[in-house]
Parts: C-alpha cells; sequence; structure tokens
C-alpha cells in the first residue's frame, strides 16, 4: 500500500498563507461629498464606464458627506440628484474613489448634441491608514445640558464619527448616553463615518498633532481600545488600532 504524501510543515502553511491571499479582497470605498447640505443622491455601480449594466443602486444618507461599499465587480459608477447625473466615473481598484459633486453642466453626447449633467471632480489618490497603525480618532461631541453638577456618563450626542460594521449608528434616534455608547464601542471592531486623522497622545494623555499624522478613511476598520473621558467642551477621543476587514486579509 502507497504512503500518504506527507508536506513539510513550512511548505503547509506557505500554501495556506498563499490561499488566503488568493481569496482575499480589498477594501473598496467610494465617497461622495458635495457643498449641498442635504444631499439626496442614488448611486448606480456599473460593470464599467461603457457599459448601461447597473450591478446595485444604492441611496446616500443625505448629509454633505457619504461613504458606500463598492460592490467586487464594480468598475465604475454614475451619481445622480434628481433629474441629474454624473458621466460614470471609473472606480479604484482598491481603497477609496472620492467624487466630489459640483454644478449643473453642458456638454456634448456622443452625436454632439448638448446634453445637461452633474460635473464632478473625482480623486484615486486617497491613501488608506495602514494596517496596524494605532492612535487617538475624533470620537464624537456631547451635548452640554447646562447643569454644573451633571454626571457625563448621562450626557447624550450631539456628533459621533463611527458607526458599526452594519453602517447602523452606535446611537439609535441619536438619544444614547456615553455610557451606553461606550459599552457599544470599547473593546469592538468599528468602521470610521467619515474621514479621522489618527493622533498620538503624550505622557499625560494631551493629544498631539503632527503633518505627519495619518488618515483613516471613511469605510475603513479600527478596534477601539477605550474611549477618553470628556474634555471641558464635551469632545471625546477613543484609542484604536486600524484592522483589516473581515474576511479580507489578515
Amino acid at each position: 500500500m502507497s504512503q500518504p504524501l506527507r508536506l513539510p510543515l513550512p511548505l503547509i502553511l506557505g500554501l495556506l498563507g498563499s490561499s488566503s491571499l488568493i481569496q482575499a479582497k480589498d477594501l473598496r470605498i467610494l465617497e461622495i461629498t458635495s457643498e449641498a447640505r442635504q444631499l439626496q443622491a442614488s448611486v448606480e455601480f456599473l460593470t464599467d464606464k461603457a457599459s448601461d449594466t447597473v450591478l446595485k443602486t444604492q441611496a446616500t444618507g443625505g448629509g454633505s458627506f457619504d461613504w458606500l461599499d463598492i460592490p467586487e465587480e464594480a468598475r465604475a459608477a454614475r451619481i445622480r440628484v434628481g433629474e441629474l447625473a454624473t458621466v460614470p466615473v471609473d472606480l479604484a481598484p482598491s481603497g477609496t474613489t472620492l467624487v466630489e459633486l459640483g454644478q449643473p453642466a453642458l456638454i456634448q453626447d456622443d452625436k454632439g448634441l448638448p446634453l445637461a449633467v452633474l460635473s464632478s471632480q473625482v480623486k484615486t489618490d486617497r491613501v488608506l491608514a495602514p494596517e496596524g497603525a494605532d492612535g487617538w480618532v475624533f470620537f464624537g461631541s456631547l451635548k452640554p445640558d447646562g447643569g454644573e453638577n451633571s454626571n457625563p456618563e448621562a450626557l447624550t450626542w450631539s456628533s459621533l464619527y463611527l458607526v458599526l460594521p452594519s453602517k447602523a449608528p452606535l446611537d439609535p434616534e441619536n438619544a444614547d448616553t456615553l455610557a451606553a455608547v461606550k459599552s457599544n464601542a470599547e473593546g469592538k471592531r468599528l468602521r470610521v463615518d467619515f474621514p479621522l486623522i489618527l493622533r498620538k497622545a503624550d505622557a499625560t494623555g494631551a493629544i498631539l498633532r503632527s503633518k505627519d499624522d495619518k488618515t483613516i478613511r471613511a469605510g475603513q476598520y479600527v478596534h477601539v481600545k477605550t474611549l477618553k473621558k470628556p474634555d471641558e467642551k464635551g469632545n471625546v477621543y477613543a484609542e484604536v488600532e486600524v484592522v483589516a476587514e473581515p474576511g479580507g486579509n489578515p
């Protein structure tokens, strides 16, 4: 009877590592920004710029900034606001594509006829903060209640800049207190909801600022280690580490 093939352990581990790299998918995010404070847009993800095949249509959240996960097969996108749409724009093969929406404009279509479009500027040079980078980010701000002896743990939020992996807010209906949000955040894997600068802190805990600080792009995943106590203005910082997308690169 033939003996089973036994491979050396280093070779087995190497094969497993190669397999995981093949199966891993890059994080791809579309960021959309506009001067309009209440932007109601829909995004059509396309197979490519020349195709009208729509893989998925998704609405934005209604603010002046939003971000969406890009479907794996999508290579282009078209953004509609009311009756106007951008021309299809290329999407970066990995990382972040930022589209800045502008004013209505007239261009010529393929037949030389005037066509009304929504102008846009596309940027694909948005560098993601590397996995393993750690430091402090601005987590959010608490509403002052005017009481001198108020309990900070009972204050509610006026802004929050991290969300659950599903993109659901940490404070449903903006009603959860500091204590409730801390329990949802500390020790958890969350996603950044707006580009945040990753800061360092000195020995006293004071936040330091440097031109070399990295930016965590919207949609990136972080592991939240702890939250600082609110400062006198109600601002809260979180100590985080940038981590991989679940199912992505280990």
